[in-house]
């Protein structure tokens, strides 16, 4: 594409350029999916509906009091047809727009190129914010050395009309025939601009883009707006770059659970004035690594703690107090009494049950993305997303999704752990995996983050585990292909591994492991 417009830009004098979703890309996938953000995040249901009626009445009125055509209004004039109490909103509406729109790399080229053929660029926008606020958009995203902004909320005259670019070619005192103008909306910027004697290109945006997208996440995205159309917009923008399957899946999936599970942490820390958070190996390798960056000033004290089902049966029936766990936990460096102990899943085993044995005099809660109720595990010391929904199956991936490189741990010597030496084929692969799926769930978090971490919105979970499930329950050939070729281990020294993609087909290698690894259990209870 981008060679194609630089032929044609080569036979203007003057480029034209639309702003949104053309030279800026946003996050929002529509416009009006901002007012469904805003709607959740204010908790003011039927705000979308007032402020696309109170934009329409402003037009109107407009109109009405004047005696020339004035066909667009500027965002104060909305704003003074919604009640009192939204009037707020103004900044957090421009504030979302800072925050969400970014510069299109693509165009980003093509304007540079413009402006390296000494093309006179004009800026041409059907927008509610002034002249001023565009420069500054604009500005703010790398792109200077334009000579003009034509706004249609200065002028009163829209692209949709037509009628902006008639201003716009009568201002400028030039042949339409010079003018080569490139925007994403088909009508406004294709078809409107052709009408008045200007070359034009349309340029295919987000949106158009989305059309493309798997069917079952885009009934997902309209189901949820205000949660998704930032989330889907941003992969859309990045994620559908990302070349490497492992990275895309990281980004598109495991960073989405990644990251409100993270901001459900950092609210509970808040509310349970948390003091020390134990993020528990290997599931809660990428929250330790992350916390701080988000946590910010004031925050708890992180600990990325290594317990798991080996070490709980080397040392549940020894001497508490002279075992080397015992030394390995009372051995950190707490920063005061409130313990929060963050993991992904329990089934038979807790390590949030071990740690309560050896640290008896602190106040230690517990936070999952779910538990399976058993006998083994004390509930009222924690909580969980998912209680009754646990599925064995469809948690295999969602712990591939999650975990780090680094190998299974059988042990703590020194008050370091002690990895498995010998690993499986099925493994080894996995290690090799999550190194491109950890890439891909840090570059989700930090790039949603970086937009939305001073109005972030959050998803409660259980749309969350809805959206992985639409994933998991629609996938396409390509991930069918990749995903065939990760097995899970279902017991607790990492010797039977079942197939993530479809573990029915090894139901009984499955069942076996389970009632070996139960018995096991069992037998440790009792003693």
């Amino acid at each position: 594409m981008n060679d194609e417009l630089k032929k044609i830009i080569d036979n203007f004098n003057v480029v034209s350029f639309d702003i949104f979703d053309t030279l800026l890309v946003r996050s929002f996938i529509d416009n009006n999916d901002k007012f469904d953000y805003i709607a959740v995040l204010k908790n003011i249901p039927d705000f979308k509906n007032l402020r696309i009626k109170a934009e329409n009445k402003a037009r109107c009125l407009k109109q009405i009091k004047s005696d020339k055509v004035i066909e667009d209004v500027a965002l104060t004039e909305i704003y003074n047809y919604l009640s009192e109490e939204y009037l707020d909103l103004i900044t957090l509406e421009k504030q979302l727009d800072l925050m969400s729109l970014r510069k299109n790399n693509e165009l980003y080229e093509i304007y540079n190129y413009a402006l390296s053929q000494n093309k006179k660029i004009i800026i041409v926008s059907d927008s509610y914010y002034d002249t001023k606020f565009l420069k500054y958009l604009l500005n703010k995203n790398g792109y200077n050395g334009f000579e003009r902004i034509f706004s249609s909320s200065d002028i009163g005259k829209m692209k949709s009309t037509g009628n902006l670019f008639k201003y716009v070619i009568d201002s400028l005192s030039i042949e339409p025939g010079n003018i080569v103008h490139i925007g994403d909306n088909k009508k406004a910027d294709f078809e409107k601009a052709l009408e008045n004697g200007l070359r034009a290109f349309h340029y295919s945006s987000a949106k158009d883009k989305l059309k493309k997208f798997n069917p079952a996440i885009l009934t997902f995205y309209n189901k949820y707006r205000a949660y998704f159309s930032p989330i889907i917009g941003l992969q859309l923008l990045k994620g559908e770059n990302i070349t490497n399957y492992w990275e895309r899946l990281g980004y598109n999936i495991g960073g989405v659970l990644c990251y409100f599970f993270l901001l459900s942490v950092i609210q509970t820390v808040k509310k349970n004035k948390i003091s020390d958070i134990f993020f528990i190996a290997r599931d809660c390798y990428i929250f330790s690594k992350i916390s701080e960056s988000f946590f910010g000033e004031n925050c708890p004290r992180f600990h990325y703690i290594y317990v798991n089902r080996n070490i709980n049966k080397l040392y549940n029936n020894t001497v508490l107090e002279s075992n080397e766990f015992s030394r390995y936990i009372k051995s950190i460096n707490l920063k005061g009494e409130r313990i929060l102990v963050v993991d992904t899943c329990a089934k038979t085993f807790s390590a949030q049950t071990l740690i309560e044995k050896y640290l008896k005099d602190m106040h230690i809660e517990g936070l999952y993305l779910s538990v399976k109720q058993n006998n083994s595990i004390n509930y009222s010391t924690l909580t969980s997303y998912d209680w009754e929904n646990f599925n064995l199956f469809n948690w295999n991936f969602i712990e591939f999704l999650l975990s780090s490189s680094e190998r299974p741990i059988v042990d703590i010597k020194d008050l370091k752990p002690v990895y498995q030496s010998d690993i499986d084929k099925n493994e080894e692969l996995r290690l090799k995996l999550y190194k491109h799926l950890y890439v891909g769930n840090m570059k989700f978090m930090t790039d949603f983050h970086e937009m939305f971490s001073e109005a972030s919105l959050c998803v409660p979970m259980d749309i969350i585990f809805e959206f992985i499930g639409v994933f998991w329950d629609n996938l396409t050939e390509t991930d069918k292909v990749n995903l065939s070729k990760i097995r899970h281990p279902v017991d607790s020294h990492q010797n039977t591994y079942v197939s993530i993609l479809n573990p029915k087909k090894d139901f009984a290698k499955l069942l076996r492991a389970r009632i070996k690894d139960n018995r096991s259990l069992l037998c440790n209870i009792k003693h």
